[in-house]
């Protein structure tokens, strides 16, 4: 039973010898055993009956040592001021605490309260069906509610019978605190019961694992890591709404559905806005100067122990260090202790994410940056106001909570006025040095990567409507980053000096993460070289990755002719399916279509493409002849042109989406009639066509060159240009 604060009353009779026994093994509720303990500290008869049933049971080999002690104690009653029971005092709170460590490591094992195994139990009305894990104070079942046919997720306190008033009261304030939510994304509490005196929660179970294990794999794409923290935001907001402050948000805490769907979930430390103050649920979890949470996520406020300060804000810099988790593939601060942690998280700034990972654009960065100030009055107000600001830069709007580079410089500026004019002296001084090794002057003493800066600079020419050339007629590419198979393929300058991709299976190079508009052109000179099979070579576009599957997804749409200069490419034929058929010449063909793969380490798993929008058909050129060809894309939301050697042909990102799902059926119906087929393609996810994503250059099983390589917007809206000179 759940202990009663209320006063126990002494039983009037004397209870016969069952409840004495049950009394002395401990089997009774708390407020009996409490009754019956004040009836026999005052009756000698009660004494001396349960003195006889000790001294008869002695021959049952009761191996509980505890109890053993108890029962020395009431056959030899000592002084309490003698050296004799301070011995057996401090004897007994040792063997407690042995017995307590004992009943966490069983529960921590899968067993129950009896030392048998859970699995096959019931707690409850639930029957468990296998352990899932387990957390600081508590561990997860995971149980069949048969009446519904319902799976739950059972959590029970980790120390059992043993717990601490502290540890029961935190379990109890998050069935309490949860009970309060009713919202999709965060995971809901069926009930709040009790099993052989042991609380538990049944809750939501969710099976498609934790955001902490997806950041295991790498950084998410900077739309797709604004998109999901929008989601959370949102949850955080209600969450507030209600009075309900989550104090530990982490990526181990927010848990990813089968299809994605994000569900925040361990109110253990949840604060109560509202919370009686005589409560006594709350008075180990309001303690002052007390730090709880997790140091890698947690406010200055928090890592100070300033438990008055500790409010919605508190949550809003746990968002920001969530997202900053998402941007860069780790927390802001992450020491090798705890203590360092909780020093830096108190005192020093984060670097910045584009420090870590250029590709992360300016606004989305600011909005990180604000979230981790400091200050909880610097921070957005609410996290309202933080997915407001997210849904503004996944809109191409520019954020409204966040600094200006003419703020943020201003407050740097005078928060190190000494440092600045000390630092402009010896500018001065060294300036004939600076100009001629400006890589040198780096903040952190070495050479910055050029590659990464030329990229920067390209993200502003874009966003304020230049156009850009990524790859030159000759030399390779300004950025690069290498999207797939990159142990099996190979980048290097030709005889030419023109950029040459060669692999042995698929290669996705990608030279820009984000065109920066949703209308934009891009030309290319492709050229396919001398090859023994039927490749692919031609570039892709609107590049997205899905952040909620378990393995990592690429979805992308290519431009793609199968121009294989060999003797063979003149005779190649369809095999012969009926005798007397003779072979006939298969036409070569530009083709654009969406496609979807999977970068795990079995490549061949989510190879798909998702539907076919075939182009003009060509004869491929001579064995000694290389051809220069010339691919064009231009997208807009209207209509998406691919063009060949100046042969156009076009489509609506409608009828792409269209294709898409119909691509997918077919999936699906493929996996229905042949459900042992090894490629794994994911059932029921229909990724959605979007204009923009990362855009570079596709080769399959072959070589190819490329050259003059260039991306053109082609409208810019006034929010975009007074964004872009900001910047």
């Amino acid at each position: 039973m759940i202990p009663s604060a209320s006063a126990a009353t002494a039983v009037a009779e004397c209870p016969d010898e069952r409840l004495l026994l049950q009394f002395d093994r401990g089997e009774l509720s708390d407020p009996a055993y409490s009754s019956i303990s004040l009836h026999v500290s005052s009756c000698d008869r009660c004494v001396e009956t349960l003195d006889q049933l000790l001294s008869d049971g002695e021959d049952e080999a009761d191996d509980d040592p505890l109890i053993a002690c108890l029962k020395q104690c009431l056959r030899a009653p000592q002084s309490p001021m003698s050296l004799e029971y301070t011995a057996l005092e401090n004897r007994a709170k040792a063997l407690e605490a042995e017995a307590k460590i004992r009943r966490a490591a069983a529960w921590d094992q899968g067993l129950g309260v009896d030392g048998k195994p859970v699995v096959g139990l019931r707690i409850g009305p639930y029957e468990v069906l296998g352990r899932v894990g387990r957390g600081g104070m508590g561990v997860v079942y995971r149980a069949l509610q048969p009446r519904l046919q319902r799976t739950v997720a059972i959590k029970m306190i980790l120390a059992g019978h043993h717990a601490s008033d502290s540890t029961v009261a935190r379990f109890m304030r998050e069935g309490k605190a949860v009970a309060r939510l009713h919202h999709a994304n965060v995971v809901q509490v069926y009930e709040l019961g009790e099993h052989e005196g042991l609380p538990y929660l049944a809750m939501e179970y969710v099976e498609g694992g934790c955001l902490e294990a997806k950041l295991g794999h790498e950084a998410f794409e900077p739309r797709d890591a604004a998109a999901l923290m929008v989601i959370l935001a949102k949850a955080v907001q209600y969450a507030h709404n209600q009075g309900v402050v989550h104090r530990d948000l982490k990526p181990a805490n927010v848990l990813l559905a089968q299809d994605g769907t994000p569900k925040i979930t361990d109110f253990g430390l949840a604060k109560l806005l509202d919370a009686d103050p005589d409560d006594n649920s709350t008075v180990f979890l309001t303690e002052t100067d007390t730090i709880l949470g997790t140091p890698n996520y947690m406010a200055p406020e928090q890592a100070e122990g300033r438990s008055a300060d500790i409010g919605r804000a508190t949550d809003v810099y746990a968002l920001g260090a969530i997202l900053y988790a998402l941007l860069t593939g780790h927390p802001p601060f992450q020491e090798k202790t705890k203590l360092k942690t909780l020093e830096r998280v108190r005192a020093t700034p984060p670097i910045s994410p584009s420090g870590l990972r250029p590709e992360v654009p300016y606004w989305l960065e600011a909005i990180c940056l604000t979230c981790l100030e400091k200050s909880p009055q610097r921070r957005f107000p609410t996290a309202q106001a933080l997915a407001d600001d997210l849904e503004r830069w996944l809109s191409d709007e520019r954020p409204q909570g966040t600094p200006s580079t003419i703020t943020r410089l201003t407050r740097s500026t005078r928060k190190n006025l000494g440092k600045v004019v000390c630092g402009s002296a010896l500018l001065m001084a060294v300036s004939g040095f600076a100009l001629k090794k400006p890589d040198l002057m780096a903040v952190s003493g070495s050479v910055p990567d050029k590659s990464h800066q030329a990229i920067e600079q390209a993200q502003r020419d874009l966003a304020s409507g230049r156009a850009v050339t990524l790859i030159g007629k000759t030399g390779g590419p300004k950025w690069s980053d290498w999207r797939s198979e990159k142990a099996n393929g190979l980048q290097e300058l030709g005889v030419d000096q023109t950029w040459l991709v060669s692999t042995w299976n698929r290669a996705l190079v990608e030279l820009l993460p984000d065109p920066q508009s949703d209308s934009y052109r891009i030309n290319v000179q492709v050229r396919h070289e001398k090859n023994g099979t039927a490749g692919e070579v031609g570039l892709y576009f609107a590049r997205k990755t899905s952040p909620f599957q378990t393995s990592k997804i690429e979805f992308f749409t290519q431009l793609t002719f199968d121009d294989v200069r060999t003797v063979r490419s003149t005779v190649l034929t369809q095999m012969v399916t009926k005798p007397g058929m003779l072979p006939v010449k298969r036409p070569h063909r530009v083709q654009l279509f969406p496609r979807l793969i999977s970068n795990s380490e079995r490549p061949d798993d989510y190879d798909q493409k998702l539907a076919s929008f075939p182009g003009p058909e060509f004869e491929p050129s001579g064995e000694l002849e290389a051809r220069w060809n010339d691919l064009e894309i231009v997208v807009t939301p209207a209509k998406i042109t691919a063009g060949w050697n100046g042969r156009t042909f076009s489509m609506t990102p409608a009828e792409v989406q269209k294709g898409i799902e119909f691509g997918q059926q077919e999936i699906e119906n493929s996996l229905t009639a042949h459900p042992d087929r090894v490629r794994r393609t994911p059932r029921g996810f229909i990724p959605k066509f979007e204009l923009r994503g990362g855009v570079g250059l596709y080769v399959r099983n072959g070589a190819a060159s490329f050259r003059s390589f260039t991306v053109t917007p082609l409208k810019t809206s006034p929010l975009v240009r007074e964004t872009s000179k900001e910047l």
